[in-house]
């Protein structure tokens, strides 16, 4: 028995041991595999003569370079690394201005980094996990993406626009995500396919059930706007827009039909007997109209599955008479998201942001201190001072944020 259980264990054992030498095997062969791929990567990426493929850094002066191999002595162009003969400084000057632009230089260099990179990691994609992050592990250590985009001569300019790319995607997504929250389960929003009922809604933008908020359309635009309040079981009292308060102060949930005309007009809003919802938004009546007391002059426009919104009410055949059972104001957001989509980059990306995401150089907010520094200064030492006066921290700058409590 002692045998058998011995002889057991072992071969259980000696099986453990060449499952973990392939795997060992397999791994040391991966490494080898992803150095190569690096090195090759690497070797693509050298700035080499055109002629001779002697390797260089660096220059300083003309782009119109010539090789420093005594036997070669090429001419050629330091932007595209073309072989030129004899003499690179027609070339320069037709095909890429001036003599010493060393930003052209950089950007070129950058420009060639980043595409052998991307070709490289293309190439490999197909591959083993293990092998494409080997790689991608080499690439990092040795900073060959930062070092190209720092050599393209606009590090500062590429980290704004992916700050702005990524921030406006954000927002506009925040907007989107906001018509939705009506719902209470937005991901099963599927408009036309079935009727919007009070259970599909969020409790907190539904019209109380002691309410009745009914538009009528008049034409051109134009909605009668008409809000009830439940008496008792059978009766429904008429309540002025202006008097809601003054009238109903002690009723529940009145805060949601409180600012009804002014928030109905822009606002996501969910009719009764409708599977979709609505985003309306404030328009400009003709100037031969008067608008009433009870009336208002809005567009309306259905918001589709992702939250974004589409057509006018021209195309979404409307009844006359629409009972509204629930609402959500989004007046902000809108202005968010028009803002968003029609500002100029550099009124997105102010002085200060663009200094944050590491775009342009530092400059200094203040250069003194106006209030005069207390006599008791002088008595402390030096490092007591380097403490107890800012300047002398150099820790002073400027906050650009919402206000809030520091």
């Amino acid at each position: 028995m002692e045998r058998k259980i011995k002889a057991g264990l072992e071969f259980e054992h000696k099986a453990d041991m060449v499952k973990k030498e392939s795997a060992k095997q397999i791994v040391s062969e991966t490494n080898v595999r992803a150095r190569h791929i690096f090195n090759d990567l690497t070797e693509k990426i050298n700035l080499k003569c055109p002629r001779c493929k002697a390797v260089f850094h660096d220059y300083d002066g003309c782009n119109a370079l010539i090789c420093g191999s005594a036997s070669c002595k090429a001419a050629f162009c330091a932007i595209c690394l073309e072989d030129c003969g004899r003499d690179a400084h027609a070339h320069v000057r037709a095909n890429h201005g001036s003599l010493f632009d060393k930003c052209a230089f950089k950007k070129s260099k950058g420009i060639r980094a980043m595409a052998a990179v991307t070709t490289a990691l293309h190439k490999i994609s197909g591959e083993s996990f293990e092998l494409v992050q080997q790689v991608k592990n080499h690439i990092e250590k040795a900073q060959l993406v930062a070092a190209a985009d720092n050599e393209g001569g606009e590090v500062g300019a590429n980290k704004s626009r992916r700050f702005l790319k990524t921030a406006k995607d954000a927002l506009l997504r925040a907007t989107k995500n906001d018509r939705l929250s009506i719902l209470q389960k937005p991901e099963n929003y599927r408009p036309g396919q079935s009727r919007l009922t009070e259970n599909d809604l969020s409790p907190r933008s539904s019209i109380p059930e002691d309410f009745r908020v009914t538009m009528t359309d008049m034409g051109n635009k134009i909605y009668t706007l008409r809000l009830e309040c439940q008496i008792d079981d059978a009766r429904w009292k008429s309540i002025a827009l202006d008097k809601v308060k003054e009238e109903l102060n002690d009723r529940r949930k009145v805060e949601a039909i409180s600012n009804l005309k002014q928030g109905i007009k822009c606002a996501v809003i969910a009719f009764e007997g409708y599977g979709g919802l609505f985003q309306t938004q404030h328009a400009k009546p003709t100037k031969d109209v008067n608008l009433e007391e009870d009336q208002i002059c809005i567009s309306i426009m259905s918001v589709s599955t992702n939250g974004s919104v589409k057509g006018d009410m021209d195309d979404l055949h409307l009844n006359r008479n629409l009972q509204v059972i629930a609402l959500n104001p989004n007046q902000r957001m809108l202005k968010l998201e028009k803002h968003v989509l029609r500002a100029d980059e550099s009124e997105l990306m102010f002085e200060s942001l663009r200094h944050l995401v590491g775009d342009g150089d530092p400059i200094a907010v203040f250069g003194e201190i106006l209030r005069p520094v207390p006599a008791t200064y002088n008595q402390l030492n030096h490092e007591q001072q380097k403490v107890a006066h800012p300047l002398k921290l150099k820790t002073a700058g400027e906050v650009a944020g919402p206000p809030g409590k520091w």
